[in-house]
């Protein structure tokens, strides 16, 4: 439950910043065997897309990019494995560790995501509204102030949008 407000909001920013996540990538592995086919998309995470596509997307005419991703997924896939065990090992010899203020780390890693492709009004109207939102609504019980500032923030993009396109028809 905890991943579909952040689903929510960064689905909605990756589109509108003309992403679509898998099916951007479709086109990069349309020539490809089954395999790749089947394998790439498996480990594709945000991190991964983030390096990926910008390798596909040089065009120097160098074959076999898709080993560039595979490199990428490889090294997110061991990084996350590796970095639970040190966490799983961290927080068994230190047991007061969950006070030490380290939820700050997915939040952050969101918001690094995130960031770069806030290049419109629009977009930054949704952001700034569903981190207005879910700091307002954060003691709602079951994580549902998420939801409610995933929506806000979708809503006040969509309107945003509207405004933005309306001006641009009366120009």
């Amino acid at each position: 439950m905890g991943a579909i407000p952040f689903g929510i909001i960064f689905g909605t920013l990756a589109t509108t910043a003309g992403l679509s996540f898998g099916a951007t990538m479709v086109p990069f592995y349309k020539k490809l065997n089954p395999f790749w086919k089947m394998f790439l998309p498996f480990g594709l995470t945000d991190e991964t897309f983030a390096v990926a596509i910008n390798r596909y997307n040089q065009k120097d005419g160098i074959p076999g990019k898709h080993y560039y991703n595979l490199g990428s997924m490889v090294f997110m896939y061991t990084n996350w494995n590796v970095c639970t065990i040190i966490g799983l090992t961290a927080g068994n010899a230190f047991p007061g560790i969950s006070h030490w203020g380290l939820d700050f780390a997915m939040p952050a890693t969101f918001i690094g995501i995130v960031i770069p492709y806030l290049v419109s009004k629009p977009m930054w109207a949704s952001v700034i509204t569903a981190g207005t939102v879910s700091i307002m609504a954060g003691g709602l019980p079951h994580k549902l102030g998420l939801m409610v500032a995933a929506l806000a923030g979708v809503t006040a993009g969509v309107i945003c949008e509207k405004v933005f396109s309306r001006k641009k028809e009366l120009v």
